[in-house]
């Protein structure tokens, strides 16, 4: 794993995971929920005394107790106060759109897929592939979350 500052308001560095060298299907099927996660909201979650899960502050409603959760066993996110949840391909995107405290982190889901997998928006094949996995997490409707995207 490389060292990579993925943010440049973030001052420290941390190992960063890159699904690169996969083929594109295989490395956005591949995407773990910790690794994703903590690449987006570090600032917001943090790593349970006793569990491999992490929690926090739900960026999608205002709370004061954290009820957002990183689950390891399931590779997914999920919310208990909204009832938000989803797989890791779905986290930036929706953070895109319905965020409502504001995530240190945040990046563009399209930019930080270019980073993470190697994603690039003008290859059609590479588009589709985008679409499908997406699709497959039923988590999503593509077409209006990536309709600006796709044009």
């Amino acid at each position: 794993m490389e060292q990579l500052t993925l943010f440049p308001s973030e001052n420290q560095t941390r190992e960063f995971r890159s699904y690169t060298h996969l083929p594109l299907d295989v490395a956005l099927q591949s995407l773990d929920i910790i690794d994703v996660g903590l690449d987006l909201l570090s600032d917001v979650v943090k790593k349970r005394k006793i569990s491999p899960n992490y929690r926090g502050l739900c960026p999608f409603h205002v709370e004061k107790t954290p009820s957002f959760h990183l689950v390891v066993k399931h590779n997914c996110f999920k919310c208990h106060g909204c009832d938000i949840s989803g797989k890791p391909l779905v986290l930036p995107f929706y953070l895109m759109k319905h965020t409502i405290r504001p995530v240190r982190n945040f990046i563009d889901p399209i930019k930080y897929l270019e980073i993470k997998v190697g994603f690039d928006i003008n290859n059609s094949e590479s588009r589709k592939t985008l679409e499908e996995a997406l699709l497959k997490q039923k988590r999503i409707n593509w077409r209006s979350e990536l309709g600006c995207y796709l044009i």
